[in-house]
This record gives C-alpha cells, sequence and structure tokens, in this order.
C-alpha cells in the first residue's frame, strides 16, 4: 500500500505543479498582452486628445487673427477699447507660442487653459456669444 499511495502523492503533485506552472504562463502571457494593448490603447487616446487639443487652438488662432484684422480696420477706441486690444494681443500672443509641435512639452495643457480664459474674457467684452464646438454634434456633414 505504501507504493500505491506513494505513487497517488506523486500523481497529485505532478497535477498540482501542472496547474501551477500553467497558472504562472498564463499570468506571465496576460501581463505582457496587458502591456502591449495598454500601450496601443495610449497611444491611440494621445492621438486623439492631441488632435482635440491642435484643432481648439487652431480654432482660437483664427479667432485672433478675426479680431487682429477687425481693431486694424476699425480705429475707433469706442468700437475696441484699449482693453479689448490689449487682451486680443496678449491673447495673439499666446496663441503663437502654443504652436503644437513638441509633444513632449509640458506646458501645452497650461498654455491651452490660459487660451480658454483669455477667450471667454474677450468674447464676454465684444459682447459676442462663445461658439466653439469640437465639431461631433455637427450634423451639417461635409459635402463635395
Amino acid at each position: 500500500h505504501i507504493g500505491a499511495m506513494s505513487a497517488i502523492d506523486d500523481a497529485l503533485d505532478d497535477a498540482l505543479d501542472l496547474e501551477r506552472i500553467a497558472f504562472n504562463e498564463g499570468f506571465r502571457e496576460g501581463a505582457e498582452r496587458g502591456r502591449v494593448d495598454g500601450i496601443d490603447h495610449g497611444r491611440e487616446l494621445g492621438f486623439q486628445k492631441g488632435f482635440e487639443l491642435a484643432r481648439e487652438v487652431g480654432y482660437y488662432a483664427g479667432c485672433a487673427r478675426v479680431w487682429r484684422e477687425l481693431m486694424a480696420r476699425v480705429r475707433d477706441e469706442s468700437v475696441y477699447g484699449e482693453r479689448v486690444r490689449r487682451l486680443v494681443a496678449q491673447f495673439d500672443a499666446l496663441v503663437a507660442a502654443s504652436a503644437i509641435g513638441d509633444p513632449l512639452d509640458a506646458e501645452v495643457l497650461a498654455r491651452a487653459e490660459a487660451l480658454r480664459g483669455k477667450f471667454k474674457t474677450i468674447v464676454a467684452l465684444l459682447g459676442a456669444r462663445e461658439a466653439y464646438g469640437d465639431g461631433a454634434n455637427d450634423d451639417r456633414g461635409i459635402s463635395f
């Protein structure tokens, strides 16, 4: 009986070892696959957020250009006062400094936040309404 018990114990030990080996191997494979998927997902999300930020900064650049042109044409200080002109000049400089080209620029989000704040202030001073949208709900579509 002792020999039979030893053989059964050995078989059970082998089964437990096999389960542990399979578990560890599955864990390693899963962790590696998770790293790869995480990198891919992070890259995709970073691209999407970078595109959204670039589109927003581009919108602000267009607004700054229009405001500059209007103020160059309308010299009457009662229409566009000194404060508005100063804020538009600051906004324009901030837009120029916000050119997105260096993906490692840690200050890009801080500049975008500053742009949003100045934009809202200028829009309020001009008595206009803020109209920037990300285009996600634009149902006009594009046709050629």
